[in-house]
């Protein structure tokens, strides 16, 4: 086994004392030509993955270099990611007024694997919604919200590396060919001040940059990398897992 795989094993092992880390469902890098791509295939393993709730077909994502400070947390010389952006040229863009509708959604089958974990990388540009929700479905068509709302105000324009979702607690995420989750922009839960005057809770997009523009759902974007499906709680990825499956793929 190689040597760093052996310590990123030999450490998740010591903090969890069961984590089944030699093992990945499924991930996404994203790393591959600059092109839209509203469908990127998983750099390992089987799954999907689409743009959610645009208005309009085409031309709602595409990949895009990974930069920033920092960067995402994919070791790749070629670091890439995956953008889901609105464009008001195309008439396509999230939507302004709809909460929980727009974002990225992904596709695993768990069969035969227990204890599902998601991480993920996740920048969100200034102009995109503050708030963002996780959701899961059992039946690849209702989604239920898990955990609180993501708040990218602090990281906006930053890569936010490493959130992690233990779906472990979940009966039916486990072994499951119809499982999925996703990420979709969600209404601020506290009251604000835009261009538009008082924006009272759960009732407005605010943007990242928690300015006073109004956000219309024609600009912004969120970037995704490392989306990592495991058999095992979502903290596994912080302990460099994600990154073994990279260094695994180089050596085959």
């Amino acid at each position: 086994m190689h040597t760093a795989r052996c310590l990123a094993v030999a450490a998740a092992f010591a903090v969890t004392g069961t984590l089944q880390a030699s093992t990945v469902i499924t991930q996404w890098n994203f790393n591959g030509a600059l092109v839209v791509n509203n469908a990127p295939f998983p750099s390992f393993g089987f799954g999907s993955a689409t743009p959610v709730g645009m208005n309009g077909g085409l031309n709602n994502a595409d990949i895009n270099a990974a930069g920033g400070n920092p960067t995402s947390s994919d070791p790749s010389v070629s670091n890439q990611s995956w953008r889901v952006r609105g464009s008001a040229a195309n008439a396509n863009g999230w939507s302004g007024t709809v909460s929980l509708l727009s974002g990225a959604r992904f596709n695993v089958s768990t069969v035969n694997q227990q204890t599902i974990g998601v991480s993920m990388d996740i920048l969100a540009t200034d102009g995109s919604p503050r708030h963002a929700q996780f959701q899961y479905t059992l039946d690849g068509s209702s989604f239920s919200s898990f955990g609180g709302l993501l708040d990218f105000n602090g990281s906006n324009d930053r890569w936010r590396n490493g959130i992690t979702f233990d779906l472990s607690s979940i009966q039916g995420a486990e072994n499951n060919a119809n499982f999925g989750f996703r990420v979709v922009s969600a209404f601020s839960p506290n009251a604000f001040t835009n261009a538009n005057g008082l924006q009272a809770a759960n009732t407005a997009f605010q943007r990242a940059d928690a300015g006073t523009g109004v956000y219309t759902g024609a600009s912004g974007n969120y970037r995704f990398d490392m989306v990592t499906v495991i058999p095992a709680p979502g903290a596994a990825a912080v302990l460099g897992l994600a990154g073994m499956v990279v260094a695994r793929r180089r050596r085959r």
